[in-house]
């Protein structure tokens, strides 16, 4: 795991997760690069399911950015997806 300020990154099995904590009000676009064989991904912010994308083993994903705020992001995978 690693923890810094403004942003936060862990993995765990099936799970990938994190934070970030913007300066200003605007959307945030996530690009999570994705172990190899994961299949189908579901992505996650501040517990509700979003779209994404996969473009060359990344996930694309958007988060709402608020000032001052902490976002938390998450990517599944497995059989329960």
């Amino acid at each position: 795991a690693l923890r810094l300020p403004r942003v936060g990154v862990a993995s765990a099995s099936r799970l990938l997760r994190g934070y970030v904590r913007p300066e200003q009000d605007d959307p945030i676009e996530l690009a999570v690069r994705l172990p190899k064989g994961t299949g189908r991904v579901r992505a996650w912010a501040d517990q509700r399911r979003v779209s994404h994308r996969v473009r060359r083993g990344h996930a694309v994903f958007t988060v709402p950015g608020v000032a001052g705020s902490t976002v938390d992001w998450a990517l599944t995978w497995g059989p329960t997806d």
